[in-house]
């Protein structure tokens, strides 16, 4: 039987932020968990939510290159 902790083979949910029992319902379809819709988000009419999350992401990704970068730079005192 496989452990409870288990169920996520690429998610590492380490202390309460991402508790398991939350994760599972995100991916339950029968859930209704508040906040997952397009609509909670305020997005534009034919937005389409995992687009504009894959837009951030790589917007983010973008930027904390530009951080890690500039503080390889830094000269700490």
């Amino acid at each position: 039987m496989a452990r409870r902790d288990q169920d996520f083979h690429t998610i590492r949910s380490e202390g309460g932020l991402l508790p398991l029992d939350l994760l599972r319902r995100v991916l339950d379809p029968q859930s209704e968990l508040p906040g997952t819709e397009p609509d909670d988000y305020n997005l534009p009419a034919g937005e389409r939510l995992n687009e504009v999350i894959t837009q951030k992401w790589n917007t983010l990704r973008k930027h904390w290159v530009e951080f890690r970068d500039g503080a390889a730079h830094l000269v700490l005192c």
